[in-house]
């Protein structure tokens, strides 16, 4: 599963704890780990998509949104590689 996951979860400590291919399966674990937990790319894996606890949201408060944002930093990141990572983080997507 490591080759086809696009997200690694790891504990608001920094340890890693999985990797995952399904972003709404990335946002039920980041929500079971809680407050400070992190969601990154898994190809560039400093780059955090999602920190539980400072997003608009609680993942499991709205899964949508949760899911959303994690695939538009994602593709954000993919396609223009030499953003940092604050840059990424800071375009959530729009709501409807």
């Amino acid at each position: 599963m490591e080759e086809n996951a696009c997200f690694r979860l790891f504990s608001a400590d920094g340890h890693f704890i999985a990797s995952c291919a399904d972003p709404l399966q990335s946002a039920l674990m980041v929500a079971a780990l809680g407050h400070g937990a992190t969601i990154r790319d898994n190809l560039f894996r400093k780059d955090v998509l999602w920190t539980e606890g400072s997003e608009r949201h609680a993942a499991d408060a709205n899964f949508k949104y949760a899911i959303d944002t994690l695939m538009q930093r994602r593709l954000i990141r993919r396609t223009n590689p030499k953003l940092d990572e604050q840059s990424v983080g800071q375009h959530p997507p729009q709501e409807e």
